[in-house]
């Protein structure tokens, strides 16, 4: 046969075989090459009767070794888990023997196990899987607690905090009447909670509780400590009260009864509805207590309950009182000073004392707080004006509640007011207009009404003054006002405000808000070799204002820009050498009118073209500036701004390279080979201004779609592989920074083969000779498996045929494995 390669199957599993191999051309055979000995095996069967004997958290898996080890002896089994019904599997472990446990596993889940045996082609069939669910008695129940009753003990606790894997079924109470040494079940109940009853108060009892489930009954949890069923004391008796400002006084006697258990406290409890509901008042263990913090003129009842180990027994009967004082001192005392004048106004006390309030005392000092004098003694109402007083001068004022009791006390502290008036209007507004915002300043009243200004508010009105809205307000004498539409006449005053109100308005003041204009708009780019000229047009709106000029930056990363240097009174630029620069243009020096073209020279990289208004004022409508002395096929950032004396428009930003698109490459010329096809042009006439790249295309449906054959700096190309006797069409397009030229005429070719001699015409000048495989390129590599013998012959010397054999390891007798 013919080829390097050969794959012998029919081999018998576990039999060492070996191989020669012997090059045949028309002058006989070669010497022969032998493999070294070589046994072909498989991959052993399925271990079987798989079992599991569980465990608490475990499984120990057993099986039987597979019938057959593929041919070579079996290392070692996988045993392997799925906890998801077989859907998915992973490792639990690797064993030498024909058993293994596998632990870690919870309690309560299912798990399915199987074994793959191992030999040196690798891991076998896997078994038939076997499932199993490890599970255990339950842990003891948690947190036990008992209550002791009238003849009877309660019980609660928690569930265990393990089940084991199987649900807990019951519970057992157990009761020991000898300290522990003997246990009797008294309950079965499948709740977490048991009343043992029909015990004997004064007895001491232990209690124990164990969980049980279908694997047995677990481990129990005993009460810490004996417990003694007991019942509560009886009523307390003789209860008597004593009320006085704000508290009652209660006494008692001991119940009759204290249920088998030292009385330990006494609640006492009161009630503000006639007994409707109660609350505790105070817990002591004495046989009186003084309840505090009452409310003088509420009626209250208190009763008395006692308390010991069994729990609270039944209330005393109640009785009742009504706390009574003078009224409390009233609140929130509040001065408002006027002209000469001064008015208070108070609310009432928190406590009238239990008793109504009849009227107010209203006192005044002038010396601050030494002496006192009565100015009113009568007051009904929560107000009183007090007049005739000096501006300038303070005050301080007291007022005491009056009930049928008596006087109260007074507010403490006293409070503190002076008479004052409103202060003059502030002066000289002056104004300055922004974008949406007003600012204003002004100068201080003459003056302030014998109180310190503490702000200024500020009115607006927009139709002129007939109706006004309050503005912003301002601790200075300064403000700015927001939030205004730009080209709006408002008209502006200011008040001066102290402790007596807002004073006197200032004399109006009215501007109207403009805005910067808003960015050049059309703003373009048109790229030649080496330089850049960009052009924009007006705003379309300049905001209210005249536009002053513009601005033009440019930059190498759109990040960084450098501020200009002035080169005159409206020209801007910067240094060539620093490859940013910016430009502003003001025409307020343009003195030509009519339609013209005013172009001026900066240094020896830049114009400035500015378009002169028709009407003659001046104003450039469009602008232009074009960048020469640019490194050729680099991109370049330009933005642009428009500016007026209200601010500046915000930035409008182009990306343009340096440089044209090439002119196009010549007409290809291309020459057919055998199975490939070379392509070769002239290069671009002009590069545009940066290195030209070639694309060669080809087609093969006479150029209705294009195929990308190679880029390339040079101006050849070989094609190949491609397929002989198909006629194939070639175009070349030459591409730089700034784009491509139009594709080249396109060329077709066809590949043809080459002509080649037979071989049989020719006879070797020599036999060829067979050597002994070495070290390289013709060595034959041996490789083995699953029956399958694969041999491999790297290239070497032109061979019309090769023969290949088999034999054993016993030797010189060979058989043909594959005839000429």
């Amino acid at each position: 046969m013919v080829g390097t390669s050969y794959q012998v199957s029919g081999l018998t599993n576990g039999t060492a075989e070996q191989f020669r191999i012997t090059a045949l051309n028309n002058a006989g055979s070669g010497l022969s090459v032998s493999t070294s000995s070589v046994t072909p095996r498989s991959i052993p069967g399925a271990p079987t009767s798989l079992s599991a004997t569980l465990g608490n958290g475990s499984a120990t898996i057993t099986w039987i070794a597979p019938s057959t080890d593929g041919g070579s002896s079996i290392t070692g089994y996988v045993v392997e888990r799925s906890n998801d019904g077989g859907l998915t599997w992973s490792g639990a472990g690797s064993t030498a023997t024909t058993s293994f446990v596998v632990s870690g596993l919870a309690n309560g889940t299912t798990y399915a196990f199987r074994v793959r045996a191992v030999n040196v082609a690798g891991q076998g069939v896997a078994s038939s899987a076997t499932s199993v669910t490890p599970s255990t008695v339950p842990g003891a129940p948690l947190n036990p607690v008992a209550t002791a009753g009238d003849g009877s003990v309660t019980i609660v606790w928690a569930a265990p905090a393990t089940d084991g894997g199987l649900s807990v079924s019951s519970y057992l109470v157990e009761q020991s009447t000898d300290g522990g040494a003997s246990w009797q079940i008294v309950v079965t109940t499948a709740d977490r909670s048991a009343v043992v009853s029909g015990l004997a108060n004064g007895a001491t009892y232990r209690f124990r509780i164990s969980a049980r489930n279908a694997a047995g009954t677990g481990s129990s949890v005993s009460l810490s400590g004996a417990i003694a069923p007991r019942t509560p004391p009886t009523a307390p008796v003789n209860l008597s009260v004593v009320a006085s400002d704000g508290t009652a006084a209660l006494v008692w006697a001991v119940p009759t009864s204290d249920g088998g258990a030292p009385v330990t406290s006494y609640i006492v409890e009161r009630s503000t509805d006639g007994g409707l509901t109660w609350a505790t008042a105070t817990t002591t263990s004495a046989t009186g207590a003084v309840i505090s913090g009452l409310t003088n003129g509420t009626a209250y009842a208190f009763r008395v309950i006692a308390v010991n180990a069994a729990g609270s027994g039944a209330p005393s009967a109640p009785v009742t009182a009504t706390p009574a004082a003078a009224p409390g001192a009233p609140t929130s005392l509040v001065l408002v000073s006027g002209d000469g004048q001064i008015a208070l106004s108070w609310s009432a006390p928190a406590s009238d004392g239990g008793a109504s309030i009849s009227s107010y005392r209203v006192e005044i000092s002038s010396d601050g707080g030494t002496s006192w004098a009565i100015v009113a003694s009568a007051v009904t109402a929560r107000n009183f004006l007090v007049v005739g007083l000096t501006n300038g001068t303070p005050y301080q004022f007291r007022v005491t509640a009056t009930n049928m009791i008596g006087a109260g006390a007074s507010a403490t502290p006293s409070v503190s007011a002076t008479p004052v008036t409103t202060s003059s209007a502030p002066t000289n507004m002056v104004s300055v207009s922004g974008n949406g915002q007003v600012s204003l300043s002004w100068v201080a009243p003459v003056s302030n009404g014998g109180a310190n200004i503490t702000s200024y508010v500020v009115e607006l009105s927009r139709d002129g003054g007939r109706t006004w809205q309050n503005g912003p307000s301002s601790p200075t004498t300064s403000v700015t006002v927001t939030g205004l539409t730009n080209g709006i006449a408002y008209v502006f005053r200011a008040r001066a405000v102290n402790s007596a109100g807002s004073g006197a308005a200032s004399v109006w003041v009215t501007a109207a808000p403009v805005a910067p204009p808003t960015v050049p708009a059309a703003l373009t780019t048109q790229s030649a070799p080496g330089q850049v000229t960009v052009q924009w047009a007006s705003p379309v709106d300049d905001g209210g204002t005249a536009i002053v000029g513009y601005r033009l930056e440019q930059s190498l990363n759109g990040s960084t820009w450098t501020d200009p240097i002035q080169l005159g009174p409206d020209v801007f630029a910067i240094a060539p050498s620093s490859r940013s620069f910016s430009v502003s243009s003001t025409t307020s020096d343009v003195k030509q009118t009519g339609a013209g073209v005013l172009t001026t020279s900066i240094g020896t990289n830049y114009v400035v073209t500015g378009l002169l208004s028709p009407t003659g004022s001046g104003l450039v409508d469009a602008t232009s500036l074009t960048v020469t002395g640019l490194q050729p096929g680099t991109r370049y950032w330009f933005r642009v701004q428009s500016y007026s004396v209200v601010g500046d428009s915000p930035w409008t930003e182009v990306i343009a390279f340096a440089a044209n698109p090439p002119s196009p490459a010549g007409v290809p010329a291309v020459t057919a080979g055998d199975g490939s096809a070379t392509v070769k042009w002239t290069p671009s006439v002009n590069d545009g201004g940066s290195p030209v790249t070639y694309l060669v295309e080809r087609s093969l449906d006479g150029g209705l779609t294009w195929q990308v054959v190679a880029t390339t700096t040079g101006t050849s190309l070989t094609d190949a592989p491609i397929a002989n006797g198909i006629a194939v069409l070639y175009r070349v397009t030459a591409t730089n920074v700034a784009g491509s030229a139009e594709p080249s005429v396109s060329v077709p070719v066809t590949p043809e083969p080459a002509v080649v001699p037979d071989e049989r015409d020719v006879l070797p000048e020599t036999p060829p000779t067979a050597a002994l495989p070495r070290t390289g390129s013709n060595d034959v590599v041996p490789f083995v498996a699953l029956g399958l013998i694969l041999l491999l012959l790297g290239a070497g010397a032109s061979l019309l045929a090769r023969r290949r054999e088999q034999g054993g390891l016993a030797g010189p007798e060979w058989g043909p494995v594959l005839g000429d």
